[in-house]
């Protein structure tokens, strides 16, 4: 009886794993042909825009990866790091502000204005005056000039703050470089800078970008325009890289439905797949625009629409110069339908709409090249849950020993088609089988016991007749 059990056991076992791993292409709506780069023995792939469209289950369960002979080999999916590192915290610079002409108390009317820059040893920026000897006074400077010269690198970005006594303007700047005070070269055609105060908000722009710009360079002016108003200039920032990016961000555009009859402007969006959304904003498709808005979201188009981001949108323009709001950053969410509001202005005229951008950190795929290329990547099927066999162990083990050299990178060769429709067709759920094995296994058990209690009884019975 026990060898019985057993064998019914070890055979029902047997079962589940031959069930479980009996899948083939055709259970897949479509796939991609990966080309490998390389001996492996592991393959790495960002996984394309298409695979998030063409999956039929938010957790990527829906996705195999096989060899040449249709056979399914082990694969992980995982979420890159996202957070960045910077080169260095901000650094304040010292800014030397040089007023317009005419503004200067003490000077003629006419009086042309020449600088006196002082400088050490080291090339540092110790004073500046006029040609007459006087400090550099004022609030509505003509240019302001920054000493680079003790960074050992260059920033990315400037970040001024100023003390405008909540004025609002909206300005463009120029920046131009040198590197010994004499010879000017230009570095910023056109930065924007502003400040806005709406409906108990506050609009704020106050970063220069300084993306691909000489190294070499030592001292950078900002040049304001005439009718630039008077900041009152506090502090300049420079703000440095980052040493280690976040993986590329992908982004999409939706473009939107309007609502009839919601009481506040509203527009729907179709991102026609669970992408991993984790920024967000809104492109207004009229100059000097300015609204309050909600966005929303949900994963199904009867569902409960959820808040996901509120804030400020604009799109404003001075000098062909365009100044827009930053991404706004949420919480990573695979809903499909998305939702604005607007609570106040107005987002788009009668018969448009404005655009939904979506952005996020693609999923990476890591599959062990068992078997014969080429090697192809299947999704789309409802009767394909996620596989029970996982490599995250391994994976991690060698992640720790710092054996990265045996992952190589897989790129997408083209698109085919497999199953077809008839993959993604509606069907019964899948069997069970762990629950089944498990309640077998139980029965079995239960069965042997009682068998047990029942010739134990029938021995004692035996033994008290005479």
């Amino acid at each position: 009886m026990k060898h019985g059990v057993f064998v019914f056991c070890i055979l029902l076992c047997f079962c589940v794993t031959a069930r479980a791993n009996d899948v083939t292409p055709q259970d897949f709506a479509e796939g991609m042909i990966l080309e490998i780069h390389g001996k492996g023995p592991f393959f790495s792939l960002e996984l394309p825009a298409g695979i998030y469209e063409g999956t039929t289950r938010e957790d990527l369960g829906d996705l195999r990866v096989f060899n040449a002979d249709g056979k399914p080999v082990p694969h992980i999916i995982r979420q890159p790091e996202t957070t960045p590192k910077p080169l260095m915290p901000p650094v304040l610079l010292p800014f030397f502000p040089v007023p317009e002409q005419g503004q200067d108390p003490g000077r003629a009317e006419r009086e042309e204005v020449s600088l006196q820059i002082n400088t050490d040893n080291d090339g540092t920026i110790i004073d500046v005056k006029t040609g007459k000897g006087r400090r550099l006074s004022g609030k509505r400077p003509r240019l302001v000039l920054l000493d680079l010269s003790h960074l050992d690198y260059m920033p990315a970005e400037l970040e001024l703050e100023w003390n405008n006594a909540g004025i609002n303007f909206v300005t463009s700047v120029s920046v131009e470089g040198s590197r010994d005070l004499t010879r000017w070269e230009p570095v910023t055609d056109r930065a924007g800078l502003a400040e806005q105060h709406f409906s108990g908000h506050a609009l704020h722009k106050n970063r220069i970008s300084l993306q691909n710009t000489d190294s070499s360079l030592n001292y950078l002016r900002i040049n304001f325009p005439a009718d630039a108003p008077g900041l009152g200039l506090t502090k300049v920032k420079a703000v440095f890289p980052e040493i280690q990016s976040a993986p590329q961000r992908r982004w999409r555009g939706l473009e939107g439905n309007p609502v009839p009859g919601a009481d506040v402007q509203a527009f729907e969006y179709d991102a026609k797949g669970a992408f991993p959304v984790d920024r967000v904003n809104i492109f207004l498709p009229e100059k000097n625009s300015l609204i309050k808005a909600l966005i929303k979201s949900r994963p199904q188009s009867g569902s409960e629409w959820k808040l996901r981001r509120q804030g400020i949108f604009y799109r404003l323009s001075v000098d062909d110069t365009n100044i827009s709001n930053h991404v706004l950053p949420i919480s990573p969410v695979t809903d499909r339908y998305w939702r604005i509001e607007v609570t106040s202005g107005t987002a788009a005229s009668p018969g448009s709409s404005p655009e939904l951008r979506i952005g996020w950190i693609a999923h990476r795929l890591l599959f062990l090249a068992r078997g014969k290329a080429p090697f192809t990547l299947a999704f789309g099927s409802t009767g394909v849950g996620p596989p029970e066999a996982t490599m995250g162990d391994v994976l991690e083990k060698i992640k720790e020993s710092g054996k990265n050299k045996i992952t190589t990178e897989a790129s997408v060769e083209k698109r085919v088609v497999l199953g077809g429709d008839k993959a993604l067709e509606k069907r019964q759920p899948p069997v069970d089988w762990k629950t089944w094995l498990l309640w077998g296994i139980l029965a079995a058990g239960v069965f042997c016991l009682g068998y047990m209690a029942y010739r134990l009884y029938r021995q004692m019975e035996t033994e008290r007749t005479p």
